[in-house]
């Protein structure tokens, strides 16, 4: 994001937040901080946060939404995986070893299985 869009992501604020400082060292700080973020995506965080939040944002606040669209994407990836193990476990299916079954049953009675 460059410097010129995190000063439109201030005025935004201050319309919710008339106190809120604007310097042109915090913009610079900012759009380093941001420099990876697309203004789009800037946006609709803040327009989250404005609507969530009493609070003016940090930079933190706005580039940390961006985390929950990557967390996401990690989620699902690691839930396919996971039912990919399940499908694969499924089609793997074999009888217990010989005992198995006996060995719990005493293990359940109190006895040590052995």
């Amino acid at each position: 994001m460059r410097e010129t869009e995190v000063v439109k992501l201030f005025s935004i604020i201050r319309i919710e937040h008339p106190s809120f400082e604007m310097t042109s060292e915090k913009a610079i700080l900012w759009a380093d901080l941001m420099k990876d973020l697309p203004f789009e995506i800037a946006i609709r965080n803040l327009h989250e946060h404005l609507k969530s939040n009493e609070f003016p944002p940090k930079a933190a606040d706005i580039a940390r939404y961006d985390l929950k669209t990557q967390n996401h994407e990690f989620l699902r990836l690691e839930t396919a995986a996971q039912f990919s193990n399940l499908d694969q476990w499924a089609t793997d299916v074999s009888e217990p070893p010989e005992g198995f079954w006996e060995e719990i049953k005493a293990k359940l009675k109190g006895g040590d299985g052995e």
